[in-house]
C-alpha cells in the first residue's frame, strides 16, 4: 500500500468500492473509509450533493458506507436543486468580487496616503533631534561651561547682580531650545491636520466596501437557506434516517434572519426562541424577506452612509486646507471643492430621509408577514412539516427495489390531460383562490388550511389527497 497526498493509503491495484474502477496512485481526490478506498470521481460526485446540506463525504461515511452508496444512487436526480443552489453562488460571487476590488484599491491609495504621512513624521523626528544635537553641543561649548564658572564664582561672592545676569544667559541656551522645539511641534500638527482628515475619509471608503461585502455574503447564506429548507429534499427521507454531525451546524443565513427579527423588527424573546426552533417559520420568513427587496434598500443605504462619512471628513479637511494657504488659486479650488461636497452631502441627507421611511414601511410588512407565520394555525402546520420531513418536499416517488424501499427524487412534470385536476383552495380573508396545496394566500399572506390536506393518527405524517396508507409508517388511513 502507498500514501497519496492526502494521508490516504492507495495501492497500485486499488478499485473504487461504488464504480469498481481501478485507482491509481494520481488519484489525490480519493478517500479511504472501512478498510474500502472510494475513487476522486466518486468522493467529489457525494461532495456536490453534500453541499446542498452543508456537509461532505466524511460526514457520510462515519459509521458505514451505505449512506455515501445511497447519496451516490441519487445523485442524478439532485442535479436540478445542485443547479439551482449553485446559481445563488453565481448571483452574488460577481457583486463581492466587484467590491472587494474597489476595497483593495482604495486601500492602496490610503496606504500612499499612510506612507506620506511616515515620511512627514520622519522628518519632524529628525529635525528634533537636530535640534537637540545643537543644544546639548552648546551647553557642551567652552563659552557655555565659562558662564557657568562665572555664575558660581558670582554665587559664592554674593554678587547677585552678576549672578541673575549669567543664569539669564544660560538659560536662554534652553529657552531657546524649548521654543525651537514647539514652533515645529506647532508646524507638523498643523500641516498634519489635513492628511489626517484625508486618511480618515479614504478609511470611510474602504470600511463602506468591506461593509456591502458582509451584507452580500450575508444576504448568500440567507437565499441559501432557504432553498435548502423550502426546496431540497430532506436528508432524512433521502437517507432513511438521520445522521449526527461532527460539530453543532453553523448558518449564517439562519443567524441573519434570527438578528434581523431582534435587532431591526424588535421581535420579543420569547416569539423569537419560537421561531428559533422551527427552521420552516424562519425559512418562509426569509423567503419574505427575500421577496421584499430590503436587499437592495440595505446595499443603498451603506454606500448613502458611506458617502456621508466620507464627505464630512472631506469638508473638515477642506476647512483645514483654506486655515493654512494664502496662495489665491489654492484657496479658490479649495473653496469651490467645500462648496460641491457641502451641496453633495445636503443630497445624501435627504436620501438618508427618504431611505428611513421606506425602511418603516418595509418594517411594517415583514412584521406582519413574520406574525401571520407565528399564528396557530401556521404555527402548528410549520411545526408538523418540520418535525415529519425538516423540508418542504416538492415532488417524491417511492419503488420497491430487491425487498427494500427506495426513495427517488423526481423531477417535476406537466399533469397530463387523463390526470384528474384538483381545485385550488380559496383564501377566506381576500376570497381569491391559490394552487391546491398552498399554506399561505400568496396575496394577502393569510394562513390556508387545505381541506384536502389529512395527517396519519400514527406518526402525523400528511397523507397525499386520495392516500390509503401512511408513506412514513404504513398505517391505514380512514377517509
Amino acid at each position: 500500500m502507498l500514501t497519496n497526498c492526502k494521508g490516504d493509503h492507495v495501492a497500485m491495484a486499488d478499485f473504487c468500492y461504488f464504480c469498481k474502477k481501478k485507482i491509481g496512485f494520481f488519484d489525490t481526490s480519493s478517500r479511504t473509509a472501512f478498510a474500502q478506498t472510494v475513487c476522486g470521481n466518486c468522493v467529489n460526485k457525494v461532495n456536490r450533493v453534500a453541499i446542498l446540506y452543508n456537509r461532505e463525504f466524511s460526514e457520510y461515511t462515519l459509521y458505514s458506507l451505505e449512506d455515501a452508496g445511497k447519496i451516490l444512487e441519487k445523485a442524478p436526480s439532485f442535479e436540478m436543486y445542485i443547479s439551482r443552489y449553485l446559481k445563488i453562488r453565481a448571483e452574488y460571487e460577481p457583486q463581492i468580487q466587484h467590491y472587494q476590488e474597489l476595497a483593495e484599491k482604495e486601500k492602496k491609495t490610503l496606504k500612499e496616503i499612510e506612507k506620506g504621512m511616515d515620511d512627514d513624521r520622519r522628518e519632524y523626528e529628525a529635525e528634533l533631534k537636530e535640534c537637540e544635537k545643537e543644544w546639548k553641543a552648546e551647553r557642551a561649548s567652552s563659552d557655555y561651561k565659562n558662564e557657568l564658572k562665572e555664575y558660581e564664582k558670582a554665587r559664592r561672592r554674593g554678587d547677585e547682580v552678576a549672578a541673575r545676569t549669567l543664569k539669564r544667559l544660560m538659560d536662554a541656551v534652553d529657552d531657546n531650545y524649548r521654543a525651537e522645539v514647539e514652533k515645529k511641534q506647532n508646524s507638523y500638527n498643523r500641516f498634519q491636520r489635513e492628511p489626517l482628515e484625508l486618511c480618515e475619509e479614504w478609511k470611510s471608503i474602504v470600511k463602506c466596501y468591506e461593509a456591502i461585502v458582509n451584507r452580500l455574503r450575508n444576504y448568500q447564506a440567507v437565499k441559501e437557506y432557504v432553498f435548502r429548507v423550502t426546496e431540497v429534499p430532506s436528508e432524512k427521507l433521502v437517507l432513511g434516517h438521520e445522521i449526527e454531525r461532527r460539530s453543532e451546524e453553523k448558518s449564517e443565513g439562519r443567524e441573519y434572519i434570527l438578528l434581523y427579527l431582534k435587532k431591526i423588527l424588535k421581535v420579543d424573546e420569547s416569539r423569537l426562541q419560537e421561531a428559533a426552533n422551527n427552521d420552516v417559520i424562519l425559512a418562509e420568513f426569509g423567503k419574505s424577506w427575500i421577496n421584499s427587496g430590503v436587499e437592495k434598500l440595505l446595499i443603498k443605504e451603506r454606500l448613502n452612509e458611506g458617502s456621508i462619512e466620507r464627505l464630512q471628513h472631506a469638508i473638515e479637511s477642506h476647512k483645514i486646507l483654506l486655515s493654512t494657504v494664502s496662495d489665491p488659486d489654492i484657496l479658490r479650488r479649495a473653496e469651490d471643492a467645500m462648496d460641491e461636497s457641502e451641496k453633495t452631502l445636503d443630497e445624501c441627507m435627504k436620501t438618508r430621509g427618504d431611505l428611513d421611511k421606506e425602511f418603516n414601511r418595509k418594517d411594517l410588512e415583514l412584521k406582519a408577514a413574520f406574525n401571520r407565520l407565528t399564528e396557530p394555525d401556521t404555527r402548528k402546520l410549520a411545526s408538523e412539516n418540520n418535525t415529519n420531513s425538516a423540508n418542504i418536499v416538492k415532488a417524491t416517488t417511492t419503488k420497491q427495489s430487491n425487498n427494500s424501499q427506495t426513495v427517488t427524487i423526481a423531477q417535476p412534470a406537466a399533469v397530463k390531460p387523463s390526470e384528474k385536476q384538483e381545485k385550488g383552495v380559496t383564501c377566506g380573508n381576500c376570497g381569491k383562490e391559490n394552487k391546491d396545496g398552498a399554506k399561505f394566500c400568496r396575496y394577502c399572506g393569510t394562513p390556508l388550511v387545505a381541506k384536502s390536506i389529512r395527517f396519519c393518527t400514527e406518526c402525523g405524517h400528511k397523507i397525499r389527497p386520495g392516500g390509503k396508507f401512511c408513506p412514513a409508517c404504513g398505517t391505514k388511513v380512514e377517509d
